[in-house]
């Protein structure tokens, strides 16, 4: 069976993801959430996934506005990862192995996305967020920029509903060389209209 983690910050009911640390055997994952070991296992972990943060996002909701918490719920594909480490080099000074690097979204990413981005035009609301993993994993690099808060962010977008979803991501931590995994964090989403038919 495959190891899995209780996602930080989550209740007892344990939003249930594929450990960080191990790695990723879509069988053994499967077999792990008590699904077919077939080759419809990805697909239904897809699925899983939407609903772990669709869950993380009700609880956020619900929960006090103090409260912490981030929930592990996905990893870098290699050959995306391969991808970006150049553009990264350029502000980083030098390269970063992103191979092994996972991907989260805490609560203060939540209510920030929710807070800033729920008023725009096409506002972003709470059953949106869970849409955040297909357009990190499948839509079109936008940039990679530095912030204000200097930080590297990742933007990326994808067609979904007839509008384009931008998800920014930022690799968590300073002194990246002193981090064990890098970490890209979730921290910012929004829409914008997408092309006129």
């Amino acid at each position: 069976m495959a190891r899995g983690v209780r996602a930080r910050g989550a209740s007892s009911q344990g939003l249930r993801i594929t450990d960080p640390d191990a790695p990723f055997d879509e069988k053994a994952a499967a077999r792990a959430f008590g699904l077919p070991a077939d080759g419809r296992a990805l697909a239904t972990l897809r699925a899983r996934q939407k609903a772990d943060i669709g869950a993380f996002v009700d609880e956020t909701m619900k929960g006090p506005k103090a409260a912490k918490g981030d929930i592990f719920y996905d990893r870098i594909d290699p050959d995306q990862a391969r991808r970006i480490e150049p553009h990264l080099a350029t502000y980083l000074g030098r390269d970063h192995n992103l191979k092994h690097a996972v991907r989260v979204i805490d609560r203060d990413a939540v209510r920030h996305i929710l807070k800033e981005h729920g008023a725009d035009r096409i506002p972003i609301k709470p059953d949106d967020i869970h849409h955040a993993p297909e357009v990190l994993r499948t839509g079109e690099l936008v940039s990679v920029h530095q912030n204000d808060g200097k930080e590297v962010m990742i933007l990326r977008r994808k067609l979904v509903d007839k509008n384009w979803l931008y998800v920014g991501e930022s690799i968590r931590g300073s002194g990246l060389e002193r981090i064990r995994r890098p970490t890209l964090s979730v921290k910012s989403m929004y829409w914008t209209e997408g092309p006129s038919q």
